[in-house]
């Protein structure tokens, strides 16, 4: 099976943060490779419209709306969409909102809890809420968008940083068993995306695809995926949204 043959034919994806951007990308391919979804995204008139997007390709696509940060309506939701389509097989953590170059002292207690709370502690208890029925059907797949400054650093954006860390930080202790998911056929990953252009019209950016370092996430079937271009479409490009799936 190639990158260009991969199917998910029967699986059911859930994708956080789908309403546009790498969010939507992720669910068209997914749609267009034949799994059935649940999309989410605080915008729920343009999550709509991702949604019957993935419907004309002829998937069965439920929209849960909602501010990710409040953990226990967040987790009922999940529960609620989970037990409509019976399972989920593979949620793709990518939710998250823009750093916009704060120094550290402009970065206050509200913007920083904003920060965290979408990126790490949503991430958390979504995979939370998910793997329980990944533990007793034995499979599943966890897929962590994070950042190349949780490589790199930044310190215009040092709260964004530390977020997309710490999801990066979410894979690896997940890959490491610590959790009891080392007899599930599950693939645990962070997919690090360079840099993505949000709508058109946006800058222009040069990036290059990076393969993976040796080590960040220890065996082979537990990897950190690293690269992208430009475009929203192409940050969940070939290389890197097929390897993440597989």
């Amino acid at each position: 099976m190639t990158r260009e043959t991969l199917r998910l034919d029967g699986r059911i994806a859930m994708i956080t943060g789908a309403a546009r951007g790498m969010g939507r990308e992720h669910a068209l391919l997914m749609a267009e490779r034949g799994a059935d979804l649940i999309l989410n995204d605080l915008d729920a008139d343009v999550l709509a419209r991702t949604a019957e997007d993935c419907r004309a390709l002829g998937r069965t696509v439920t929209e849960l709306a909602c501010d990710n940060t409040d953990i226990g309506n967040f987790t009922r939701l999940i529960g609620e969409h989970e037990a409509e389509h019976g399972r989920v097989d593979i949620l793709v953590n990518n939710a998250g909102i823009q750093g916009n170059k704060y120094t550290v002292e402009e970065i206050d207690e509200e913007i920083w809890e904003a920060m965290t709370f979408i990126k790490m502690k949503a991430t958390f208890f979504a995979a939370r809420a998910v793997i329980p029925g990944m533990k007793k059907r034995k499979y599943g797949k966890l897929i962590n968008v994070s950042s190349i400054f949780a490589m790199e650093g930044s310190f215009s954006m040092s709260h964004y940083t530390g977020a997309a860390s710490g999801v990066l930080g979410y894979a690896k202790g997940w890959a490491s068993g610590a959790c009891a998911l080392e007899h599930l056929r599950q693939r645990r990953r962070a997919l690090i995306p360079l840099i993505a252009q949000e709508e058109k019209g946006g800058p222009d950016v040069r990036l290059g695809l990076h393969r993976r370092r040796r080590g960040i996430c220890g065996r082979r079937n537990r990897r950190t995926i690293v690269g992208s271009t430009g475009q929203p479409g192409a940050a969940c490009g070939s290389r890197t949204r097929h390897a993440a799936w597989q």
